[in-house]
């Protein structure tokens, strides 16, 4: 009988969070590289840190379409087809100008949305759309926690795309203008891509990127840990005794053997423990199946494949940001630095905007 047991996804390592499946997120950093303000860069805000800046980051994010586009009030030839280019490597697929006039007029409708929560939705299936996963199970959650760092968070084992926009909100001054938009999107972008790459992972071998992202450390640790918390509290032993038919003193005991094996042979020598695991790996397979399995698989040694086996390994290696920074080690491995420049290309999305819209009236 296990005691204590690992029962949702958030304790398993996912590309985009920990199995162990990690959560991408957007984080609010004081370096100065590779950033997007969260405030405007015209005007700070006096109640505002000076340092903080929105890293939209895996998770979660660049403003892409927008930041593509010149700020020249007309576009020549080459600079239609730097436009095409760009768009290009942030959807993975060739982007007529036809279909990049269309987009940029639903993007700019977007920026006139007043209300908050429409704005994110009606975004959120605009990116979602011009990513190609119009159809997929991919569903937007509005969380309106303000903690810290986190700006965005997409899932791949379950359907959840979590945006923060109350904490994107609240480190641009509480004011839903431009810039808190022009931010919102940039999350959205930036997990998109991460969407993308786990698209490439699956499309190369799904078996190695589940394994890879499977952390039997972090999963020891986790039930090691749980087990701890369990007998530090009073109440929950009590609590657990009732459930499990035990008594507290045979609880107690029972814990206590499960620490010592946790320790000396790990997770996987409890069967229960093991079942609960694996169970959730196929749980995930048959979601990453169901998102991705339509897709043909990639030639051996194609380009796709090797990008496909970089971002596995990747995913497997992640570096995580530190709690009040994105550190360097977390902006440049290979999945981050992808969405960073992906936002890179987009910082300036309203006024890019608009220096440019007339050419598309």
């Amino acid at each position: 009988m296990s005691i204590c047991s690992i029962d949702n996804y958030s304790s398993l390592r996912c590309a985009s969070n920990k199995i162990n499946f990690r959560s991408e997120r957007v984080t609010i950093s004081e370096q100065k590289t590779d950033t997007v303000d969260i405030s405007s860069k015209q005007k700070k805000k006096e109640d505002m840190s000076t340092g903080m800046k929105l890293l939209l980051g895996i998770g979660g994010t660049g403003i892409a379409l927008y930041g593509i586009l010149v700020t020249h009030r007309a576009l020549t030839k080459p600079s239609l087809e730097k436009l095409q280019k760009e768009f290009k490597e942030i959807f993975r697929r060739d982007v007529s100008i036809e279909e990049i006039t269309e987009m940029l007029k639903k993007y700019q409708d977007l920026l006139n949305i007043k209300d908050e929560k429409e704005f994110c939705q009606k975004a959120f299936e605009q990116v979602k759309n011009d990513y190609g996963y119009a159809d997929a199970n991919i569903q937007l959650v509005l969380d309106e926690s303000t903690d810290g760092i986190l700006g965005g968070g997409w899932h791949s084992s379950g359907n959840d795309f979590r945006i923060y926009y109350k904490n994107i909100l609240e480190h641009n001054g509480n004011i839903f203008n431009r810039q808190t938009k022009s931010n919102i999107l940039g999350t959205l972008f930036h997990e998109f891509q991460h969407v993308k790459q786990t698209e490439y992972c699956i499309r190369t071998d799904i078996d190695k990127y589940v394994n890879s992202i499977k952390n039997d450390n972090v999963l020891n640790q986790t039930y090691i840990t749980n087990l701890n918390e369990l007998l530090q509290s009073k109440e929950r032993i009590a609590e657990v005794a009732k459930q499990k038919n035990m008594t507290e003193e045979q609880l107690i005991n029972a814990a206590k053997q499960e620490l010592d094996i946790l320790k000396t042979k790990g997770y996987q020598a409890i069967p229960d423990y093991a079942k609960i695991v694996n169970a959730q790996i196929d749980t995930i397979k048959n979601r990453l199946n169901e998102l991705f399995g339509k897709y043909e698989k990639f030639k051996i040694g194609s380009e796709e494949y090797k990008l496909g086996e970089q971002y596995t390994k990747n995913y497997g290696n992640y570096v995580e940001a530190q709690k009040d920074r994105a550190n360097k080690e977390y902006m440049t491995q290979i999945i981050e630095k992808e969405a960073f420049k992906v936002e890179d290309m987009s910082k300036d999305i309203p006024k890019r905007l608009r220096s440019v819209w007339n050419i598309f009236s």
